[in-house]
């Protein structure tokens, strides 16, 4: 189905690069007839036999986290300028707080000044309970080589070398160019030292992703999600992720689906290669 917000295709509940709430078909189980998969409570199983009437099966997976439709930037001009009315509130759809900021001038300022900074560091939320959405600007330029920044080229890496023998710098330039022939544009490789927990800065359907590459001999686990989370902010990207050769932990797991963070094990790097390797 189609996002309403970026118009990426897209399953399940959240859309894979905006983190917008997709559209659903029905509330319960579907069967989606092309892949025999079943999705149960937007979850989506792996692909199996066709299921028997009343069959169950689900496979969870990590959701990219939901963005509202409302703007930051707009926000925070709405706020500054007309705050003292409760314009901001009213813009994000809560009309009751926006009539008590009416009439008590913005809770007598002081409610004013804190929603500024609130907008400003992205912690004001719409009626819905989504963090605003941020503008990518479109006059992104990618920055030339230099010490803190790399900007991969499609074809610089070899696709088919085992990446399980590949060191950590060596995996990340690798991710890079897979990532760029999986249609990410202005595709970057961070300094490696000092990189904020941030190894790849990447575009997709205007979203900006920031990407932490472990190419490990075990499964991966809570160090990293922090990481990514941390460098998310840092680097303001609007989603962060985890991309490795391996699995990831339970709890690992737990901490990213609760900070929003996108886990791409060694399926999904399989599948970015098998992209890759098609187009």
């Amino acid at each position: 189905m189609k996002c309403p917000n970026c118009g990426a295709e897209g399953n399940g509940k959240f859309c894979e690069y905006c983190g917008c709430e997709l559209p659903r078909n029905t509330p319960d189980t579907i069967l989606n007839n092309q892949t025999n998969s079943t999705v149960i409570n937007n979850y989506y199983s792996a692909p199996q036999q066709t299921p028997t009437p009343n069959q169950t099966v689900s496979r969870p997976y990590i959701q990219a986290p939901a963005v509202s439709g409302k703007n930051q930037t707009v926000a925070l001009v709405l706020c500054i300028f007309l705050g003292f009315f409760g314009a901001h509130y009213f813009y994000v759809g809560k009309a009751k707080i926006g009539i008590l900021y009416l009439l008590t001038m913005g809770l007598f300022g002081i409610g004013w000044l804190v929603d500024i900074f609130r907008i400003a560091t992205g912690s004001f939320k719409d009626i819905s309970g989504l963090c605003l959405k941020k503008a990518v600007s479109s006059s992104h330029t990618p920055a030339t080589y230099s010490s803190s920044t790399t900007v991969i080229s499609a074809g610089t890496m070899d696709l088919n070398k085992p990446y399980d023998n590949m060191d950590g710098h060596e995996f990340e330039y690798f991710c890079g160019d897979l990532l760029k022939k999986n249609e990410f544009s202005n595709v970057e490789v961070t300094r490696g030292s000092g990189d904020q927990g941030i190894d790849i800065i990447a575009y997709k359907d205007g979203v900006k992703y920031g990407i932490q590459c472990k190419c490990y001999s075990q499964n991966i686990g809570n160090k990293a999600v922090q990481e990514a989370f941390a460098g998310k902010t840092f680097y303001d990207c609007h989603v962060a992720a985890v991309l490795t050769n391996q699995y990831f932990t339970r709890s690992a797991k737990e901490l990213a689906e609760h900070n929003g963070v996108l886990l791409w094990d060694r399926n999904k790097l399989e599948e970015l290669i098998g992209k890759a390797n098609n187009n």
